[in-house]
């Protein structure tokens, strides 16, 4: 009989935690991922980055459950693809010149329509034909960073490095999924950097605020966030 009710218990306790982990906010709502990566190739290959980065995983690793339940059913696509005319512009670039730029266009146009697992796809495809795309690299990490998978978006995001060792938005990246993997001093370190390549890397200045809100540095991140805004602003108002 008591086997029977600390069973019972157990399993009550069990279900109530999952219960709450259900709730908790994900990963992505946290940080600012910025926009369309901005890729200067040039520049000399970061120390830590002196030889390219190895894969975890032999192959690239199946696409995970967490993938638009919906985005397969060929009627939603064929509306999606029909009502976008930016997807269906990304599409026919991308069929006259199948280039690393127009398979990110098209990933790109899918993930803001929120579908995900076609934007995994034609980033996956894009890399068959060129290894060395930065932008490729740094979109496909964001992609698993989302999903949940901060390990494989930490992979990527070092290619993404290497390949683009002056670009600001691959350093952000990495930081994300340094955080994403609780190694918060190597996640600032790695925004700190995107910052000395680009001082008016907002979304860096940002995720440097809320690392400094995670570790109760009040009057540190209300500074970090009032540059971030205001460099948000100024990029807003530019491109008017």
């Amino acid at each position: 009989m008591t086997n029977s009710r600390s069973t019972t218990t157990v399993a009550l306790l069990l279900l109530a935690t999952t219960a709450c982990a259900s709730k908790a906010p994900t990963f992505a709502d946290r940080f600012i991922t910025g926009g369309t990566p901005t890729v200067n190739v040039g520049g000399v290959v970061a120390t830590i980055y002196g030889q390219p980065p190895t894969r975890r995983l032999a192959a690239m690793p199946p696409v995970p459950e967490t993938r638009v339940v919906g985005s397969r059913q060929s009627s939603n696509l064929s509306s999606l693809e029909a009502s976008s005319p930016t997807l269906q512009g990304a599409l026919s670039a991308l069929a006259l010149a199948p280039t690393s730029e127009n398979y990110l266009h098209v990933a790109t146009s899918y993930s803001a329509a929120g579908v995900q697992d076609k934007a995994f796809d034609y980033l996956t495809e894009g890399l068959t034909r060129d290894q060395h795309s930065a932008a490729l690299h740094d979109a496909l990490a964001r992609v698993w960073r989302d999903w949940g998978f901060p390990d494989r978006a930490l992979s990527a995001s070092a290619q993404a490095v290497y390949h683009a060792p002056r670009s600001a938005e691959a350093r952000n990246t990495l930081g994300t999924a340094l955080w994403a993997l609780g190694q918060r001093d190597e996640a600032r370190g790695a925004f700190e950097a995107a910052i000395a390549l680009d001082a008016r890397a907002w979304y860096a200045w940002r995720n440097l605020c809320e690392l400094a809100l995670a570790a109760g540095r009040t009057a540190d991140a209300t500074s970090l966030c009032r540059r971030a805004d205001t460099l948000r602003h100024q990029s807003q108002e530019t491109r008017r």
